[in-house]
């Protein structure tokens, strides 16, 4: 199933505004967090994209530089893209730190308006952004308009339980953490929106990393931390929200379920 339309004018431009207010205010927290440091993520992702000193390489929504620096690190030049300031000052910072400053570059962008021509990377990577998206149609496309023939895409997002009702209810929890997030998209109708366009799809690998809530929270500064406590508390209780919570002690320990996906043409 393809996913097409999205959010209304309006609602985008309030869910670009709310992205640029969240990830400015708790860049340097969400930098600290175990769902985007964990290394065999990360592996699986450098992997799967499997950029070498001859590929040119951006990574869309590259947030504080971790996955740029990575793919840097095997010898690609990588530009960084992202929507909010904060965030490409820490991956310019990060890459100065790490050594790689000089095969890495940041510039500002929209993940659906990539200041980019037409066909200019080997390898375009868009990673835990896509539930950004108010309209993850447009967002497949752009990704693929900046990818030069015989290319590939490497997208990792969350990935939606098959469940409706409960992946609808994660959804709403999400929002009143970070209002800026859309909504998780199954695995399959990421793939969708890709192979739509005549790519194909090379690989999948679905993983999981574990999250202690407490840790999510205190890292995070959206509206209503009380309203998804509740709700992930009555998750334990029975009340589904499709990732597996369960109690640790007095804290609350989850699993996002994610997806990478590599896709050719």
């Amino acid at each position: 199933m393809t996913v097409t339309g999205g959010q209304p004018a309006g609602d985008a431009e309030r869910i670009e505004r709310e992205a640029v207010a969240q990830f400015t205010v708790h860049a340097e927290a969400f930098a600290r967090a175990a769902v985007v440091n964990d290394e065999r993520a990360l592996d699986v992702l450098v992997g799967l994209a499997a950029a070498g000193a001859s590929h040119r390489v951006v990574d869309v929504a590259c947030g504080p530089g971790i996955v740029t620096c990575r793919l840097a690190a095997g010898g690609a030049a990588v530009i960084g893209v992202d929507l909010t300031p904060a965030m490409l000052r820490l991956a310019a910072g990060r890459a100065e730190a790490a050594g790689c400053g000089a095969s890495t570059a940041f510039c500002l962008g929209r993940m659906d308006r990539l200041p980019f021509p037409g066909g200019a990377f080997d390898v375009v990577v868009n990673r835990y952004a896509l539930h950004h998206a108010a309209e993850p149609d447009r967002v497949a496309a752009e990704l693929g308009r900046v990818a030069a023939p015989g290319g590939r895409l490497v997208v990792v997002d969350f990935a939606a339980t098959e469940d409706r009702e409960a992946a609808a209810a994660y959804d709403e929890a999400e929002r009143r953490r970070d209002p800026s997030h859309v909504r998780n998209l199954t695995a399959g109708d990421q793939q969708a929106l890709f192979t739509s366009r005549g790519w194909r799809l090379a690989e999948v690998v679905p993983y999981r990393v574990t999250a202690s809530l407490d840790a999510v929270l205190a890292n995070s500064h959206g509206p209503d931390h009380d309203g998804v406590r509740a709700r992930f508390e009555a998750s334990v209780s029975g009340h589904g929200l499709g990732v597996g919570a369960r109690r640790q002690g007095d804290d609350i320990v989850f699993d996002y379920p994610l997806v990478a996906q590599r896709f050719e043409r």
